[in-house]
């Protein structure tokens, strides 16, 4: 057989010149012919390597790698093979190589042609990768904090205090798609958040999220994020943390601060209404005495209605001041906002008179019920009625519409005070920023999660000694 590939110039010249090592082996494994770069990949010369087995450059723990892939090709069941074994050089050493392996028979004999590349520069890259990696695996396997990678769709890796924080087992996880435990609604923007980090090839800011765990409560969670190089390729590498005590405790100290806003309002209309009931307590006085002055001639008739009227007159202002007083309930229910701002405007009226103000509310059609909590409603039209009085030192008007408007109930309340600055209207509602010496500064940051705790919206238009406009847009339920 030799002789026949020796005959063939085109071959043997493509052979000796290959930039590839080549070789000619017999089926026991002899080298029988090899090219410049075949000795020059292992170190030896010609003649050494001619006077050697396969075996005697393989270390012995490829053996059985090779022993199993040349039996596969004897027996018919490849034409050719290829692998990445390890092999010696001359003076010992080991590299890296791939082989190619396929059979040249012709009438008599079979041998073995090999192709072999050097390719230990990459395997030492790869290993020193590996190692890395099983470095950064001991790294944040036992880390106190909760890590994930990810990509825009499953899990990649999570550690053991990840696993244990989302209650469940790393192999329960790792390969499981990311709508496993992300909340269906919020997954569509996580999603499109997660592919544009990607994409760009890093990630901004503090992400929230809610989760739900394996026996179906919800957690809200706050992640940061980087995109790193995993496995070759780009992923998302995540701390998160439970965030469920915190949430909790914000909803209550909003709470807390609602119920601290409604004292200070109490307080400070207790006068007010104190006055409004003095009033009509003197008028009834009077009339009572003329009454018993009138006895005789029995025209006391005409002041039993004007009593009678002002005990409405107390009862209602009584009714309201109590309204605002007692506790909200927190469940909805069908509420008129038209008449919750009535009730509202007639709390304050005695206010307005106070600081010489006249408010105007315009007549609407009807206006649909919607579900919302009506003393939080009411809270909120009084911290802008308030605020809107006292913005007008020297008297004016206070304008308040109320229509629906393409699904929404849309209130807006128009003054003609001082206005703000623009520095002032971007923190109106920013917690304890008020520009009144004697106000809380919670007012309108309770006002505005009164609104959006109805998925609504409050904006605020204001403009130096031109006044302030405050537009609540409210959705209206099956709208």
């Amino acid at each position: 057989m030799l002789d026949n590939i020796e005959t063939q110039g085109a071959f043997m010249n493509a052979f000796k010149h290959a930039f590839i090592g080549m070789a000619i082996v017999d089926v026991d494994g002899n080298f029988i012919m090899v090219n410049r770069s075949f000795c020059r990949i292992l170190e030896f010369e010609q003649e050494e390597l001619l006077q050697k087995n396969v075996i005697d450059v393989t270390p012995p723990q490829d053996y059985n790698l090779v022993s199993c892939q040349l039996q596969r090709l004897f027996n018919g069941e490849t034409e050719a093979f290829e692998i990445e074994k390890r092999c010696y050089k001359k003076g010992g050493e080991i590299m890296w190589g791939r082989l190619s392996v396929s059979v040249y028979q012709d009438e008599k004999d079979r041998h073995l042609i090999i192709q072999l590349q050097d390719i230990t520069e990459r395997k030492l890259h790869e290993e020193e990768l590996l190692e890395r990696e099983r470095e950064y695996r001991k790294l944040v396997e036992n880390a106190p904090d909760a890590m994930v990678i990810h990509d825009a769709e499953k899990f990649i890796y999570i550690n053991q205090a990840g696993a244990e924080a989302l209650q469940s087992s790393p192999q329960e996880l790792v390969g499981q798609p990311l709508t496993k435990i992300i909340r269906q609604e919020e997954w569509p923007g996580f999603h499109e958040r997660v592919a544009e980090a990607l994409e760009i090839g890093r990630a901004e800011g503090i992400v929230e999220l809610t989760v739900v765990l394996p026996d179906g409560k919800l957690m809200d969670i706050l992640s940061t994020g980087s995109v790193i190089n995993y496995q070759g390729k780009k992923a998302i590498q995540a701390v998160f943390r439970n965030n469920t005590a915190q949430k909790e405790f914000e909803t209550k100290s909003n709470y807390l601060l609602q119920q601290y806003e409604k004292m200070n309002l109490v307080s400070e209309f207790a006068a007010s209404v104190a006055h409004e009931i003095k009033n009509p307590l003197t008028i009834l006085k009077g009339f009572i005495q003329l009454i018993e002055i009138s006895k005789q001639n029995k025209a006391y008739t005409q002041y039993e209605n004007l009593i009678f009227s002002e005990i409405d007159r107390i009862h209602l202002m009584v009714n309201e001041f109590l309204t605002l007083a007692k506790p909200s309930e927190e469940d909805m229910k069908l509420t008129d906002l038209h008449e919750a701002l009535q009730q509202s405007i007639r709390l304050l009226n005695a206010h307005a008179t106070a600081h010489h103000v006249t408010i105007h509310l315009e007549k609407v059609p009807p206006i649909p019920l919607i579900q919302a909590i009506e003393n939080k409603m009411k809270q909120a039209f009084i911290n802008i009625i308030k605020n809107a009085i006292e913005a007008m030192q020297g008297g004016g008007n206070l304008h308040i519409t109320i229509r629906k408007w393409n699904g929404n109930i849309t209130i807006q309340f128009a003054d003609e005070g001082c206005g703000m600055t623009e520095e002032e209207l971007r923190k109106v509602t920013t917690p304890f920023f008020t520009t009144k010496t004697d106000g809380t500064g919670l007012g309108m940051m309770i006002t505005n999660n009164i609104i959006k705790s109805h998925d609504g919206e409050m904006e605020v238009e204001s403009r130096v000694g031109e006044g302030t406009k405050v537009s609540l847009i409210i959705p209206v339920s099956g709208q």
